[in-house]
């Protein structure tokens, strides 16, 4: 069996937000939090991930949110903004801001169908590119994007109560589709 076949990508909607709150926290806190918790990454998680968070984020014009959902859970979320500016000059396009999926359902082809359905979505846009950043020590995730040909194009910094983390900003740009005259 196709283990897609199940797998429904969806744009989020405000019943949502309790739901993105929750899975944003979890698969934040399983991804950054390595060595384990502390107040920092608390204090950051529970005042970036709620649910009213979430429903502004959804109400803004410039973010577009995606949930793959599976027997009507949800499963993992991508977010698009088109209004972030890369932190490099260079290039001008959409920003994946968030591809999550909570762990149990990684490397089932779920992270892949999010991701191609943003990239999807910024091509029907008009943008020539897609970039976003991964932390550098996040080898699992700059491998999934290698894959699905993003190139590095740098570095940056996420700040967090003082502290500074390096992230890889990701850049893949899309083929101009060719002009059929007749």
């Amino acid at each position: 069996m196709n283990k897609l076949e199940h797998i429904n990508i969806r744009k989020a909607t405000l019943k949502d937000a309790k739901n993105l709150a929750v899975l944003l926290q979890q698969v934040w806190i399983a991804t950054y939090a390595t060595v384990g918790i502390r107040e920092e990454f608390s204090d950051y998680v529970l005042s970036a991930f709620t649910p009213d968070k979430v429903l502004q984020t959804l109400q803004n014009k410039s973010t577009y949110m995606y949930v793959a959902v599976k027997e009507h859970h949800i499963i993992g979320c991508v977010e698009i903004n088109v209004q972030n500016e890369p932190p490099i000059e260079g290039f001008n396009g959409a920003e994946i801001s968030v591809l999550y999926l909570l762990e149990c359902f990684t490397r089932q082809g779920i992270g892949s169908a999010l991701l191609n359905h943003a990239v999807s979505e910024c091509i029907a846009m008009g943008y020539d590119c897609v970039w976003l950043t991964v932390f550098h020590e996040n080898e699992r995730a700059l491998r999934f994007y290698h894959t699905h040909h993003f190139l590095e194009r740098g570095n940056t910094f996420f700040e967090m109560n003082g502290n500074r983390y390096e992230n890889r900003i990701l850049q893949r740009e899309f083929l101009p589709v060719p002009l059929i005259t007749k």
